[in-house]
């Protein structure tokens, strides 16, 4: 094993890898291995991830895609806009903050039943900060409460 690739940054790992002939197609989005093999291999969460020489020299799809098109690994986060995770076309992928790329959760419900109040409150999380949207009589009331809420809170 090559204890030196083992301490690369991201930035480092991208180049590595483009220098060994890694490639990237953006209209596909799909990512190629050095025998012009595509890369399909997925995390635990679903991600493409590339694994070069041993499992502890890796790299997300979507940080080589990014790279490969504009040359930078300079952000907090990659998101994939369209919630797919193995999509990486470069339409598909933008800069995010962790809060920005939370906001496009998709099994996110927004309220919960209040045994309290025998109600359903409708909360939205922004800056850490839960804002309470009220307490309604119907789920559906609820659920609008949010979704209005997440429409003028969470915009990217």
């Amino acid at each position: 094993m090559n204890k030196e690739l083992l301490l690369k940054n991201r930035l480092e790992r991208c180049q590595i890898l483009e220098k060994m002939g890694y490639t990237y197609d953006h209209i596909t989005g799909k990512i190629y291995g050095t025998r012009k093999k595509e890369i399909k291999r997925k995390d635990f969460s679903g991600y493409i991830h590339i694994y070069h020489i041993n499992p502890n020299f890796n790299l997300a799809g979507h940080h080589f895609a990014w790279y490969m098109m504009n040359g930078t690994v300079d952000y907090d986060q990659i998101d994939h806009i369209n919630g797919v995770r193995d999509d990486n076309k470069i339409e598909n992928l933008r800069v995010a903050t962790n809060q920005t790329n939370s906001f496009n959760r998709r099994n996110v419900i927004g309220y919960t039943w209040s045994k309290e109040k025998k109600k359903w409150h409708s909360k939205i999380k922004l800056n850490g900060i839960t804002h309470n949207l009220g307490y309604y009589d119907s789920q559906f009331d609820a659920r609008q409460a949010y979704l209005k809420a997440k429409k003028k809170y969470h915009i990217i």
